[in-house]
């Protein structure tokens, strides 16, 4: 079974290890057993390993997943502000898209998209 450990993603995302064992535990559980395996060529292909780490990288890597890094990408335009010697900056998120946007947002759910582009229909089934 190509069933991934948070070792697999922080591997490939090392921004990652700061991500709370909760998180970590759910996003595992959640790829491990939704992800569309079929699409990727079978529970043993090593494209489904890939698609499973890309995958959970991508959902903890979401501004506000819960990590300091995370290796998110922010969208917009990035806002600052100064009050007396402190100064801070910050991306400006719109949260006004459609679900599938959020693929855009981070690397990981880029490259996640490029391996779905190249497979049948993967996405992770809904109950």
């Amino acid at each position: 079974m190509a069933s991934i450990t948070w070792a697999d993603v922080v591997n490939h995302a090392s921004a990652l290890s700061t991500v709370a064992l909760g998180q970590q535990a759910d996003l595992l559980a959640l790829a491990n057993e939704s992800l569309n395996v079929a699409a990727f060529g079978g529970d043993d292909a090593a494209k489904t390993k890939l698609a499973r780490i890309y995958w959970v990288a991508h959902f903890a890597s979401l501004p506000g997943a819960g990590t300091t890094a995370g290796g998110a990408t922010a969208a917009g335009p990035v806002t600052s502000e100064t009050t007396g010697g402190i100064s801070r900056a910050y991306a400006s998120l719109s949260s006004s898209g459609s679900a599938g946007e959020s693929w855009s947002e981070t690397i990981w759910g880029r490259r996640f998209m490029e391996l779905l582009r190249g497979s049948r229909a993967a996405w992770p089934r809904v109950p």
